[in-house]
């Protein structure tokens, strides 16, 4: 990808801000009319999110692995107006590879901003820099699978998105466009998530009361105990020091997503954002963290005095929401909640009908299923923020195949085995991830099973011409396998 003189990697200016590190970067834009067209062509290791003038833009990038990094193009003209824009970018780096992202010891971000065609904008030094204080720098792991837990204090946030706090730095050069830390820039090829905001004003279920002990370390923990002590009940007007009202909202289907807030509280109050998949008697079943993948889907946030607003920067997922909030003073609380869910967007065929109510209905949640596990390509399952098993994909390319023509995220996961292959010839298992941990070599043959899928696909017009550039990679790969062949076959 053709690269503008003068962008750079840039980051930190303390060069060991690494791990769990959340890192905010402004550039204010003066430009004396609107522009036309705005193009920000961005990406960051790992994940960013966008604002201009204080609105959301869109967060990325997509999946990819650090030597063929993917770079999202942004249509930011309507946020631009005449005049100074702030243009507001924060990048998290965990500092450590997982089942999403593979990660090689620094954190940046590289960028540019073109208006009307000409490049106004890079990511250069005359941008500026501050390690954000209010998220914690010791994150617990919410999953096996996943990144960490959001544990963040709200008294050392500020609207830096729109107003211009002193003392920030001029970032580092991390790395030139393309290095041996990020050695590729690919074009984004699948498409952007669509980003849907709901409001939630009709509790499934209210829980109020009283947890006598002090607060557990763990806020998943936590807010199992809660359940035990707060029976079903309305929640009052009025909270007391030490109340805890619990709030559950049935989003009526699993679906990546996450759990935000408007609050005005005083300060010391707590408010725990949770995910939920099932019920059991009556209520939902909270995720025990001693049992199967650690899973523990809960983000804390230490309330400010006054109004506020309370997001977590990493999706999660599930059907249900659940918000607990606890009162440190005596208060009217109030909070008004909403979900905010990503899809891919996907034209659709109808599914024909089966004659059969019961068949329909099975068709029908598969439609569902298979939506909910589309972001940027196929995804595991929706609460897990892996990326996806080789093998896996099989099934979600034909599952998808019965509503949608559109064979891109099947190409992208094929692209990804190939750009993940080791010099033996065995592929990834999962994409992307930290390749020598999860090779399973069966699925090696599963890569080819999709390449024969795409070779007949109605999505897939030159398909013949795809298939054909991934020959050598499949015939280096079969000749590791001919000379490895057991006695038995």
């Amino acid at each position: 990808m053709q690269v503008p003189e003068g962008a750079y990697w840039i980051g930190s200016d303390h060069a060991f801000d690494l791990a769990e590190t959340y890192l905010n970067f402004r550039y204010d834009l003066d430009v004396p009319t609107a522009p036309g067209e705005a193009l920000f062509t961005l990406t960051a290791d790992s994940r960013y999110r966008l604002w201009v003038n204080g609105a959301t833009v869109a967060r990325g990038p997509a999946r990819c692995w650090p030597w063929a990094q993917a770079m999202d193009v942004l249509d930011i003209a309507p946020y631009l107006q005449a005049g100074v824009n702030r243009i507001a970018v924060q990048v998290y780096s965990p500092g450590y590879s997982h089942f999403a992202y593979v990660h090689r010891g620094a954190a940046g971000w590289l960028g540019w901003i073109s208006l009307d065609g000409a490049i106004a904008v890079v990511s250069d030094q005359s941008w500026r820099v501050r390690r954000d204080a209010s998220w914690d720098a010791l994150v617990p792991r919410i999953s096996i699978y996943g990144a960490g837990i959001d544990r963040r204090d709200m008294t050392r946030d500020c609207d830096w998105q729109t107003e211009a706090p002193e003392g920030w730095a001029t970032p580092r050069i991390v790395a030139p466009p393309e290095s041996p830390i990020w050695s590729g820039l690919d074009p984004r090829d699948v498409p952007l998530l669509v980003e849907d905001v709901s409001p939630l004003t009709a509790p499934w279920q209210t829980r109020f009361g009283r947890v006598e002990a002090p607060a557990l370390p763990d806020p998943h923990q936590d807010l199992r105990r809660a359940f035990v002590a707060c029976p079903m009940a309305p929640i009052p007007s009025q909270m007391q020091p030490g109340e805890c009202a619990i709030w559950i909202f049935d989003l009526g289907q699993s679906q990546v997503c996450l759990g935000g807030a408007t609050v005005q509280a005083n300060e010391g109050a707590r408010l725990t954002i949770s995910y939920a998949e099932k019920l059991r008697d009556g209520t939902v079943l909270l995720s025990d963290p001693d049992t199967y993948c650690r899973m523990r889907p809960s983000d804390i946030f230490h309330l400010r005095a006054g109004p506020q607003t309370v997001e977590p920067f990493s999706a999660r997922g599930g059907r249900y929401l659940i918000f607990r909030l606890e009162a440190a003073a005596a208060c009217t609380p109030e909070v008004q909640f909403y979900a905010r869910s990503f899809r891919a967007p996907l034209v659709e065929t109808a599914l024909p009908p089966q004659g059969d109510a019961v068949l329909d209905a099975v068709a029908a949640l598969c439609a569902r299923t298979i939506r909910a596990c589309l972001q940027d390509g196929f995804v595991d399952s929706i609460w897990r923020e892996s990326s996806q098993w080789l093998g896996d994909v099989v099934a979600e390319a034909c599952a998808l195949q019965g509503i949608s023509d559109d064979a891109s995220p099947l190409m992208r996961a094929i692209v990804m085995a190939e750009q993940g292959v080791l010099a033996d010839g065995i592929l990834p298992s999962v994409l992307p991830s930290e390749t020598h941990a999860y090779v399973v070599t069966d699925y090696n043959f599963a890569w080819i099973e999709l390449l024969d899928m795409l070779r007949t696909h109605p999505g897939a017009p030159d398909a013949a011409d795809f298939v054909a550039d991934r020959m050598p990679t499949l015939a280096r790969m079969l000749a590791r396998f001919r000379q490895d062949v057991a006695p038995d076959g």
